[in-house]
């Protein structure tokens, strides 16, 4: 593992293509992965991710290489896993300069969020929730598909049914769709076709469908719907 650090860094300092970098996380799954051995070698592990992670001006380059999801997957002792989904986010997050919109890189994302948000029970503490909460919510940001509102609803959606056990995240899903269906009005100016109009009412419906959750959702979103027409009774009707 020693060597496979000191070459994992000479490759990226002579900042080489991606293929070398695929040849040798491929190695290393090989060596590691029949025996168990990756058991054993958890620090070493730790610390080719962060040499991958500090390498890149763009964490979303990684998803690219074919063998760095299955790198990920030696790290199969919980704890240790979601410290490092807890370094890719946090690298995502002190990076990334733009939107993302890559089928790629948001699958990525969507299953190292997901592996974070599983990790939460009964025994984490609210600072742990916050941190966690914070990580997810940053990657759901910067996720944009511009003028794609069916497209951006339905990455809201399916973010709603992977982070349920947050509230925070919800509370920032219901945000980012009230956001959207004032957007979709100040574009329209109002005059909505059969189509778009169809979306607002699944922007209500599908992300406040849960009365058990209403009021706790619905009130923090309420100033985001001053510019909607009628105020909050006309979203209220659209999720009836």
């Amino acid at each position: 593992m020693e060597c496979a650090v000191v070459w994992l860094q000479f490759i990226c300092i002579e900042k080489n293509s991606t293929k070398d970098l695929d040849v040798i996380l491929d190695d290393i799954i090989k060596h590691l992965l029949p025996a168990r051995t990756f058991e054993a070698c958890y620090p070493s592990l730790d610390k080719i991710l962060s040499i991958l992670l500090s390498s890149q001006d763009d964490v979303t380059e990684l998803f690219s290489l074919s063998k760095f999801l299955p790198f990920l997957d030696l790290f199969q002792k919980e704890s240790v896993k979601v410290e490092a989904c807890k370094s890719i986010l946090s690298a995502f997050r002190s990076t990334n300069e733009g939107s993302t919109r890559s089928p790629i890189a948001v699958s990525s994302f969507i299953y190292i969020c997901k592996t974070l948000h599983n990790s939460v029970n009964a025994l984490t503490n609210e600072d742990q929730k916050r941190d966690i909460s914070e990580l997810i919510n940053y990657f759901i940001s910067s996720v944009s598909y511009d003028r794609d509102f069916e497209e951006q609803l339905g990455f809201y959606v399916e973010c709603r049914d992977a982070f349920s056990n947050l509230d925070s995240i919800l509370f920032y899903l219901v945000q980012s769709v009230c956001c959207l269906a004032v957007q979709t009005l100040n574009i329209t100016k109002g005059n909505h076709n059969k189509k778009e109009w169809i979306i607002c009412k699944r922007m209500c419906s599908l992300l406040l469908h849960h009365h058990t959750q209403y009021t706790l959702l619905f009130y923090p979103t309420r100033p985001l719907l001053a510019g909607w027409p009628g105020g909050s009774s006309q979203l209220i009707s659209c999720s009836v």
